[in-house]
């Protein structure tokens, strides 16, 4: 139908890339009562995406698609609301719209609702309905549920603690496409928690979430490659991975590489940078880097 031609449209799918053209067809499907269709067409709207940006009107076409019966047509209107965005904020409201969307099948839906749960974000705070929401998302292929549900059992809050499901669930949601996942996975391996410990695979795990921009893997990757954890040891390179968490605001690694080039360890010995990275390590909430600029000795 129109919708299936307009997602080829919209990916270049075995025709040329035409996002308007898309729209066009999503349009058609939507008028015709596709309530796919309309969740489509609202999210070109939603991200200008060959059409004009347009938040309540993705909200309109977000709504229809969720009383067509599309349930993440309801997730979608719900995250809307959650986050004031094109329409007032309404916890409440969201909340509703999550729900819905869960019971009607969206992974997507059951997180959300989760979510509120698990921080007691309008909602009151109830970790073990949030595990059993994300469960259900879980099983529906939802990596940021399995990834969330892991770190449930890892800490024990509203499940009892079992850091072997915590690994399995980690491994799940990072082979899922979520980062984080893949961090937490590697943090389990490097201390030998619900798994047998293993610095090496800990170290690839970090790399593949550092690589995915996850400034806390480049940060303890720095860390094997500074000790020689699973990795030959290469101050060189854990400089490198310290700027890069650095670089991505995480103080740890702004803390590190100070370190770094105050005692000339993969870098260049200079007192100067390494007094500027404590600073900002410092201004940013980092009590031991305040502490070292005022007890070294920056002779």
């Amino acid at each position: 139908g129109c919708s299936s031609l307009g997602f080829k449209y919209e990916n270049g799918e075995g025709v040329p890339l035409d996002r308007a053209r898309a729209a066009e067809l999503y349009n058609r499907a939507c008028e015709g009562g596709d309530a796919g269709g309309c969740l489509w067409l609202g999210i070109l709207h939603k991200y200008g995406r060959g059409v004009s940006q347009d938040q309540n009107r993705a909200a309109e076409l977000f709504e229809r698609a969720c009383v067509g019966g599309d349930a993440d047509g309801c997730w979608s209107l719900g995250y809307m609301y959650k986050n004031g965005e094109g329409l007032p904020l309404d916890q409440a409201r969201a909340a509703e719209l999550y729900e819905r969307a869960c019971e009607g099948g969206s992974a997507s839906g059951c997180t959300g609702l989760a979510l509120m749960y698990a921080n007691g974000d309008g909602m009151p705070l109830n970790r073990a309905r949030a595990a059993e929401l994300y469960h259900r998302a879980c099983e529906g292929d939802d990596p940021l549920a399995c990834n969330n549900l892991g770190l449930l059992y890892d800490d024990g809050h509203g499940v009892g603690q079992d850091q072997v499901r915590a690994a399995e669930l980690f491994h799940r949601a990072c082979e899922g496409g979520n980062t984080p996942g893949c961090f937490n996975l590697g943090n389990l391996y490097h201390k030998g928690e619900g798994v047998r410990q293993d610095r090496a695979r800990a170290a690839e795990l970090y790399e593949r979430a550092c690589e995915s921009d996850n400034m806390s893997g480049c940060f303890n990757l720095g860390n094997q490659f500074r000790d020689g954890e699973g990795v030959r040891q290469d101050h060189a390179r854990a400089a490198e991975l310290y700027k890069r968490a650095c670089d991505g605001d995480n103080m740890d690694g702004c803390y590190s590489l100070g370190l770094s080039y105050y005692r000339g360890h993969g870098v260049r010995q200079e007192k100067s940078v390494a007094a500027s990275l404590f600073r900002k390590a410092c201004r940013n909430g980092d009590q031991e880097a305040c502490e070292l600029l005022e007890t070294l000795d920056w002779r």
